[in-house]
């Protein structure tokens, strides 16, 4: 995530987020297979992105709740539990943008949820 300065205003700036489009809750994405397996690849490989970066072991439990936005693509703007050794879920939330069909992926940013 890029940030840049705007006159009193600090603004992000991701690489692969399109200049229109609307973001849409999903609730029922369990209940379609496709989107749901497109959600839980794009969760795992989140969360090996922050397992890398952080010398961490999360494993991906399950999709919590799911946003998206059709931009050649998909972002998914996702909250997803993962756990470690500790037996307590840890929740994350990501941003990964996938491009249909889904054979090439970006993490956007994945972090433990605030």
């Amino acid at each position: 995530m890029n940030r840049s300065r705007r006159p009193g205003v600090l603004m992000s700036v991701f690489t692969t987020v399109c200049v229109y489009g609307i973001i849409f809750p999903q609730p029922n994405f369990d209940k379609i297979p496709l989107i749901s397996e497109w959600a839980k690849r794009c969760a795992r490989e989140a969360i090996e992105l922050y397992n890398n970066k952080h010398d961490a072991e999360f494993q991906f439990t399950r999709v919590v709740k799911l946003n998206s936005m059709g931009c050649a693509g998909y972002n998914f703007y996702f909250t997803f539990e993962a756990k470690s050794k500790d037996p307590a879920p840890m929740y994350f939330q990501a941003l990964v943008y996938a491009v249909i069909p889904i054979n090439e992926t970006k993490v956007e940013f994945c972090r433990p949820q605030p």
